[in-house]
């Protein structure tokens, strides 16, 4: 964790992942040009055009509070650095959060039919209190025992999964959490982040024939139901580590991946946005 006390004009901008593939096609736009300029991101001190770098990084998940005589007001982004690019900024007596910052090198174009929603936290703590404001990044996830949700009956065929025979189902489901090829890795490959892209999966099974230098970038779109599946191997194991994936996955799915709207054929309406054509670049 970093400390910085900035008195006057103070900006913490994430220009793009901050990882090894950080400069990914996936985060070209329409005409082909790539919409990042560094890899993670910068603070600078001081007005726009005078702004002096004093930290840089890959991966900021900031919060800025602000010490008044009568407590202090605080605010942050969850997901900042995967839902780039973003910006906190404190000037004179001003605190901003940049969700669409203008500090991006390219402008910001949603499909109709597409939305993007940000979940911002803003913490307002009494004189004398202590800050937590830094925890909103990282909370308290509860889990129910399998055995209980087995007994409840509220979901058909359920077996908790240390009651499951199929030793290699147990093992190849496994891998979507654990190991070398777990879904939280193969996002790296793609650079699978930013305000559009981040809670989708990786279709690297669309790479097959491709050759080039860099990876095919391809999307699921949710197009099997991955959410679906997470919760319930969630509720099998309660093992935390399905939660984020499944929560970033509906997060992306319900924003991006769902045409919202009632002016197209009744037949499109409100349902999924179609995958891209197999085996070529999304």
């Amino acid at each position: 964790d970093t400390h910085i006390e900035a008195p006057q004009e103070w900006t913490l901008y994430q220009d793009s992942s901050g990882g090894e593939n950080w400069d990914s096609d996936n985060h070209v736009d329409g005409q082909g040009r790539s919409t990042v300029t560094f890899r993670g991101y910068r603070v600078t001190y001081g007005p726009a055009a005078k702004a002096c770098l004093i930290a840089e990084g890959d991966r900021a998940s900031p919060a800025l509070a602000v010490i008044t005589a009568s407590g202090t007001i605080g605010a942050t982004v969850l997901e900042f650095w995967q839902n780039f690019p973003k910006a906190i900024r404190w000037s004179e007596s001003t605190l901003d959060l940049g969700l669409f910052p203008w500090e991006s090198c390219a402008p910001f174009a949603l499909q109709g039919g597409e939305r993007k929603r940000h979940t911002v936290v803003i913490e307002f703590t009494p004189r004398g209190h202590t800050p937590e404001l830094a925890s909103a990044h990282h909370p308290l996830q509860v889990s129910v025992e399998p055995a209980w949700v087995e007994a409840a009956q509220a979901l058909a065929a359920f077996v908790p999964a240390e009651r499951d025979g199929n030793e290699t189902y147990r093992r190849y489901i496994q891998t979507i959490i654990a190991g070398d090829a777990a879904f939280e890795q193969r996002r790296e490959v793609i650079d699978e982040y930013g305000w559009r892209n981040f809670g989708d999966l990786y279709a690297d099974h669309e790479a097959v024939q491709a050759h080039g230098p860099r990876p095919l970038v391809s999307h699921y779109n949710n197009q099997y139901d991955f959410i679906y599946g997470a919760l319930i191997q969630y509720l099998r194991t309660a093992d935390a580590r399905w939660w984020p994936l499944a929560q970033a996955c509906a997060r992306h799915t319900v924003d991006i991946d769902i045409y919202h709207t009632d002016a197209d054929r009744p037949a499109f309406n409100r349902g999924l946005f179609w995958h891209t054509d197999h085996y070529k670049p999304a």
